[in-house]
């Protein structure tokens, strides 16, 4: 079995338009610049410690900076991001040394970034 992993690209944030003349502005809100520039639904190998990869240039020169990853509900993730992409040098196999996800994150990104995986049940 597997589930899946969303994976949003993003090329910045937007403030929210304040419609209010008398709103402090300090209190300002920003959101990610709407629409994605690209979108990606990563499988997961469930119970298993097969890495799960995702390495997207959606456009050249690649303006991603920052992602937004999904994990779905009662799932996590254990996930390594790669700078310098998923066979560079230095690349960190995602693992029981890795950071945990469930739910929603933001991560940075930029051009030739990776993004890998595994199931967190597999490294409690």
């Amino acid at each position: 079995m597997a589930f899946n992993v969303r994976v949003f690209g993003y090329s910045g944030v937007q403030q929210v338009e304040q419609d209010h003349p008398k709103q402090f502005t300090a209190d300002t809100v920003f959101t990610p610049t709407e629409p994605c520039l690209w979108s990606q639904v990563i499988s997961v190998a469930e119970g298993t410690g097969a890495e799960s990869h995702t390495s997207v240039i959606a456009t050249v020169p690649d303006p991603t900076k920052f992602i937004c990853v999904e994990v779905p509900p009662g799932k996590a993730i254990r996930y390594e991001v790669q700078p310098q992409g998923p066979t560079g040098g230095g690349v960190r196999t995602a693992g029981n040394a890795s950071r945990s996800l469930s739910g929603f994150a933001t991560l940075p990104w930029g051009r030739g970034y990776a993004l890998s995986m595994v199931d967190a049940v597999f490294y409690p």
